[in-house]
């Protein structure tokens, strides 16, 4: 796959960039481009470019691709790639390192630098992947005070396997600038305020507390890579959670609720404390959320009530950190009936409504169930197997190990292997539906004299070839993070009703909860201004979310009410307006720049703010790792 490989620009008056130098006696050099590509790769520890001060303002827009397996680099690929960069200033120079492969070095080959179709220079790269460097002045005439075109044209390219033809290992342009040109320059290198939204103080309010007794069960049901648009209460074709559909006829259906991430270990978190991955820490396989965190059990155990856990998911396990305040915490990987993902994924439902049966005592009892289903591997079973085309002869049966290599290699799939994939999926998720029925049925037959509250929700959500990918963890669109929020039933959530359409994140659930419980967080803890005025009872605003990819930290997102701004630091920037595009498929990055640059300004603004703890590291058990590798991680 081809992409495009940009780093970013920042808000900003571009005018005040378009500034007629003031004369030699009055000038400095200023870098105004200092690209250093080789830090580009899939390596989580390389620099972030988001972060980098230099990459602000330009952005390499066409025909490159960054390629993991050769020497550090970005491939300029074709015949011609191009690079658009804001430039201001007067007798700049550029410099530009590059090599090849060898075989096209072999063949001789050549590359024409331009700037504004105007030539630079040209280098001979005829030694592969050794430095061939090109310095050369850019004349006045083809400088212009504001956004510049600069091209790499190749004399020679691969026309088969991976495209390339030149290998960019760094790119630097060097002007002088006036004073005030100088100062327009550093307003657009500035970061923004953090948005009071997201800035961090103690809650400095509280609930009224609610008297104990009086308390309501609360179930928290979490179906693992639920995507929203495949459940049918949301409007899916299929019917595909029929005992969803009932349990919504009576309860709020929050419409736009988000992951922040498309990863079980960043998402859970997040729904465990109420904060955004930019505060727990947690981004990868080999972390823990910190105990110093107050988690949602910890805070319901201090008041008063029975907590206790049923996880199908080693990312939600004593190791990640996740049982915090938890008096009962089940990981069901590690009973002897559990069989893998495949075989036994009801095992927490009879285990959970048997504990149930025991009696918790008189008091108010939390339960998270995390239920793997229908997360992959796609094993719905012949009873759940509803809309597989019996006649489908093809090699695709749902396991995780082929939707690994869908990802990794990319097949031309057909429309009947596809329809198929998604097929199992369908099943699967009509599989943790039934589950999910049986789990309420049976804590109904209990007979509890208590009020009770029903969480179903999902940790992110499940592509089937949308840009290019399947499955989750490498992508911020919505596909991969829709998720399904609903509340039963609707009286215990009436407060909520204006906020049913508006943008959420998971976690806002953690303040929506303790609110409609009338439980008090410990004051000194800090949140954001969001989640303040959600532990105050406001009705909530659509949110703004920063999201990013798993542990390769190289993909970032803003999500607004209607737009979704994308930078990777690998393949490229984004701009999407949702409300008219909402498959997020034609992008506007090009055409309303400005708008890109405020949306990514505020991502940065948030993501240099200072953190409240990181994660532990955590080492997994054997267990652990072998159930992981039969869920395709």
């Amino acid at each position: 796959m081809r992409h495009a490989l940009t780093a970013i620009l920042l808000p900003g008056c571009l005018a005040a960039a378009v500034l007629v130098g003031c004369g030699p006696e009055d000038t400095e050099p200023v870098t105004l481009v200092d690209f250093d590509l080789r830090q580009l790769t899939d390596d989580p520890a390389a620099p972030v470019p988001l972060a980098e001060p230099g990459w602000v303002l330009h952005w390499l827009s066409d025909h490159w691709d960054a390629d993991a397996d050769s020497a550090k680099g970005v491939w300029a690929f074709g015949p011609e790639a191009t690079a658009r960069l804001q430039l201001v200033g007067r007798d700049a120079t550029l410099r530009l390192v590059v090599s090849t492969s060898p075989e096209l070095s072999r063949a001789g080959q050549r590359c024409e630098v331009l700037l504004n179709d105007r030539l630079l220079g040209e280098v001979a790269v005829d030694r592969a992947w050794s430095d061939h460097v090109l310095t050369a002045s850019i004349p006045g005439g083809a400088l212009r005070q504001g956004e510049n075109l600069l091209t790499l044209r190749s004399s020679r390219w691969a026309e088969a396997g991976a495209p390339n033809a030149v290998y960019l290992r760094e790119l630097q342009v060097v002007a002088q600038l006036s004073s005030r040109q100088r100062e327009s320059w550093r307003k657009l290198l500035a970061v923004p305020e953090i948005p009071a939204e997201f800035a961090l103080a103690p809650a400095g309010v509280a609930a009224e507390p609610a008297d104990p007794k009086d308390r309501p069960d609360v179930l928290m049901i979490l179906l693992d890579a639920a995507r929203a648009t495949h459940v049918s209460c949301y409007g899916y074709e299929r019917e595909t959670t029929p005992r969803l559909d009932a349990l919504a006829a009576e309860s709020l259906v929050m419409e736009r609720c988000f992951a922040e991430a498309p990863f079980t270990q960043i998402s859970v978190p997040s729904l465990l404390t109420g904060k955004s991955w930019r505060e727990h820490g947690v981004h990868g396989k080999g972390q823990a959320l910190a105990d110093s965190f107050v988690t949602l059990a910890e805070v319901l155990a201090a008041a008063g009530y029975h907590t206790v856990a049923y996880s199908d998911n080693p990312f939600v396990s004593h190791g990640t950190g996740a049982s915090q305040g938890f008096a009962e915490f089940s990981e069901m990987w590690t009973d002897p009936e559990f069989g893998g993902p495949g075989f036994t994924p009801e095992l927490a439902e009879r285990r959970f409504l048997a504990r149930a049966r025991q009696g918790f005592g008189d008091r108010p009892v939390f339960a998270y169930l995390h239920l793997m289903p229908p997360h992959a591997p796609y094993f719905p079973g012949p009873d759940h197997d509803l809309w597989s085309d019996p006649a489908y002869a093809g090699p695709y049966d749902g396991s995780a190990e082929q939707l690994d290599e869908i990802d990794a290699s990319h097949p031309e799939l057909s429309a009947a292997d596809r329809a198929r994939i998604v097929a199992l999926y369908d099943g699967n998720l009509h599989r943790s539906d039934a589950s999910l029925g049986r789990i309420l049925d049976g804590w109904q037959a209990l007979d509890r004299d208590r009020e009770l509250l029903v969480l179903v929700l999902s940790d992110h959500g499940e592509a089937f070839g949308e840009h290019g990918w399947w499955q989750h963890l490498s992508t911020v669109y919505d596909e991969m993070l829709h998720v399904p929020l609903v509340l039963w039933p609707r009286a215990a959530w009436a407060d909520l009703e204006p906020a049913r359409t508006r943008l959420l994140s998971l976690a806002d659930v953690f303040p929506l909860l303790v609110r409609r419980l009338g439980v008090i967080v410990p004051p000194q803890l800090e949140w954001t201004g969001r989640t303040r005025a959600l532990l105050a009872g406001a009705v909530p605003e659509p949110a703004t979310l920063v999201l990013r990819t798993n542990w390769h930290a190289h993909t970032f997102g803003l999500r607004t009410e209607r737009y979704l701004a994308v930078f990777d630091g690998l393949r490229g920037q984004e701009l999407y307006d949702l409300a008219a595009d909402p498959g997020a498929t034609l992008d506007l990055r090009a055409e309303r720049p400005e708008l890109y640059r405020d949306l990514i300004g505020r991502m940065r603004a948030v993501l240099g703010a200072r953190h409240a703890v990181s994660a532990t590291g955590r080492t997994l058990s054997e267990q652990e790792r072998k159930t992981l590798r039969s869920l395709g991680y």
